[in-house]
């Protein structure tokens, strides 16, 4: 199910160099973990800053979230992207578990 749902997950994250879509790891069967540093910034949605106002950190600084939206600019995308490609495709997900297990898994 991890994997389907991986698969299915992909057009709804967030694409400028396809980095945070690629950069991910698998700690387990359930479970998909992204790595870049970006990740929970873009997850989230949400403006973070710096104790000076900038959206740049330097390394080791903590940034705060604002109430503030992050603008997605690949058509489709946007912050949760997991309940996006539930919203969307949730039939998709299940048929595909459902065959799996039909199939023998």
């Amino acid at each position: 199910m991890r994997d389907e749902a991986d698969r299915l997950m992909n057009p709804y994250i967030p694409f400028d160099t396809g980095i945070l879509r690629r950069n991910k790891t698998y700690p387990n069967n359930s479970s998909i973990k992204y790595t870049s540093p970006y990740a929970k910034y873009q997850y989230n949605g949400k403006l973070m800053l710096s104790k000076s106002g900038s959206a740049w950190a330097k390394l080791g600084e903590i940034k705060v979230s604002t109430n503030k939206q992050l603008k997605y600019h690949t058509f489709g995308t946007g912050p949760k992207w997991d309940k996006l490609m539930l919203q969307r495709r949730k039939n998709d997900l299940l048929r595909d578990v459902e065959n799996y297990i039909k199939n023998g898994g």
